[in-house]
């Protein structure tokens, strides 16, 4: 039996790093083959959009909300994995005719100065 094998079919662990089915998981290293080195946004709401390819720190969830942590310049940054997906932000698209309800501008105003924000907006 090798390494990877006994610690897949050891006893539980009962510290955090315990997986669901009751085997010890292992961490991910840097080099690890399960993650993509590099990803790039696609979602084009997004501020990364078009800004180029990002490393992969590390991707984590389960089932419909995965998620995958990138390094920028200044920090790191999670992301949803859909949107390092093309295939699937290809199938958005932005209305010709935007409409927001007036009213909803308005909470989003006070909330913003509530937080502190500068907010300019005639009443």
């Amino acid at each position: 039996m090798n390494v990877l094998e006994t610690l897949l079919l050891s006893e539980p662990s009962k510290g955090p790093r315990s997986g669901s089915l009751g085997r010890r998981t292992l961490k991910a290293s840097q080099n690890d083959a399960r993650y993509p080195a590099k990803v790039t946004v696609f979602y084009p709401l997004h501020p990364f959009y078009g800004g180029g390819e990002f490393p992969v720190v590390r991707r984590y969830g389960t089932g419909r909300v995965e998620q995958v942590e990138v390094k920028t310049a200044r920090r790191r940054q999670v992301l949803p994995l859909w949107m390092t997906d093309q295939d699937h932000c290809r199938q958005f698209s932005v209305g010709a005719d935007p409409r927001c309800s007036v009213p909803a501008l308005w909470e989003l105003a006070a909330l913003l100065r509530a937080s502190g924000c500068h907010v300019e907006a005639d009443e």
